[in-house]
């Protein structure tokens, strides 16, 4: 993977060009990751639960946040509560590699669902819905399997949590990040004033897509972010969801924030989905990896 051009010298008076990544690990990532993405949704649209390849440790989160939070046999059982769908438009991946022979995949689509009072008859009428699920993808001796991951359905309410949420010092922790951050960054992205502020957040080693685009970098992404557009006003994003889980591969944190907001010049809200990777350095945290996308209006 490759700049257009050197970041320190690019023309700031322009948003950026991103990274030139044709040819690159990346691709063939971006590749692997949608073969066994299919066959995660295929399990789960055919209810062969048991075929997806999580494992003891493995943890995931739903539609209630930190109260629907689960590993191990929770995970499965809360996994069988969730609708099959008829179909999926996966066509809003975004992968990034992450550490550790891992890959991070934001997947932002819509899926189509039969209404429960309908299933046992002849003639059906399917309802779409959006999503946006998260899946860090590890490697180890017995093959690929998800490490963590949020499933989370933006139109529809999948019901109440079942029992056997998870629970511990660790987790507590990643929903006080996650309060905390959420703030700090959306206040300092969406007010103009601000937003030199993010540049402290990340590293050479950061990677930020946005849309498609993928930026690295602490210039490269600061230059990205002061171009960013902006909301009619500051106060004007609305947070509807955060999932955090422990990453196991920094001690940090995976935030899963989702919402809405209206950017200046528009006459209607959009929705949004980012994602986080935040590592620990002292008392603070910086971002290693960070996805945005847009995931249509209200």
């Amino acid at each position: 993977m490759t700049h257009t051009v050197d970041p320190a010298t690019m023309d700031k008076s322009v948003p950026p060009p991103p990274c030139v990544i044709a040819g690159t690990p990346v691709e063939q990532a971006t590749a692997q990751a949608k073969g066994f993405i299919d066959n995660v949704y295929h399990a789960m649209d055919s209810n062969m639960h048991s075929s997806i390849p999580f494992r003891a440790d493995s943890i995931a989160c739903f539609q209630k946040g930190a109260a629907d939070r689960y590993q191990g046999q929770s995970l499965m059982a809360r996994l069988q509560m969730m609708h099959p769908c008829k179909s999926r438009d996966k066509s809003g991946m975004s992968v990034q590699i992450f550490p550790g022979n891992s890959m991070l995949v934001l997947v932002a689509g819509l899926s189509s669902t039969v209404a429960a009072e309908q299933q046992s008859q002849t003639l059906q009428t399917s309802i779409l819905h959006r999503f946006a699920d998260v899946f860090l993808i590890c490697s180890d001796p017995q093959g690929p399997h998800i490490k963590a991951a949020v499933f989370r359905e933006i139109d529809e309410d999948c019901g109440a949590p079942t029992a056997g949420a998870v629970q511990g010092d660790l987790f507590t922790k990643a929903d006080t990040v996650a309060q905390q951050f959420a703030p700090f960054f959306y206040g300092s992205l969406d007010d103009p004033a601000k937003r030199g502020g993010l540049t402290s957040m990340f590293k050479g080693e950061s990677y930020v897509t946005i849309g498609q685009d993928l930026f690295k970098g602490t210039q490269h992404i600061a230059h990205k972010m002061h171009y960013m557009p902006q909301l009619i006003n500051p106060t004007a994003r609305k947070i509807e969801g955060i999932d955090a889980i422990p990453s196991p591969a920094s001690g940090g944190f995976f935030l899963f924030i989702h919402g809405a907001c209206q950017l200046a010049g528009e006459d209607r809200q959009q929705r949004f989905v980012d994602l986080f990777h935040l590592v620990p350095e002292g008392s603070n945290f910086w971002i290693s990896n960070l996805i945005m996308k847009v995931h249509g209006g209200v």
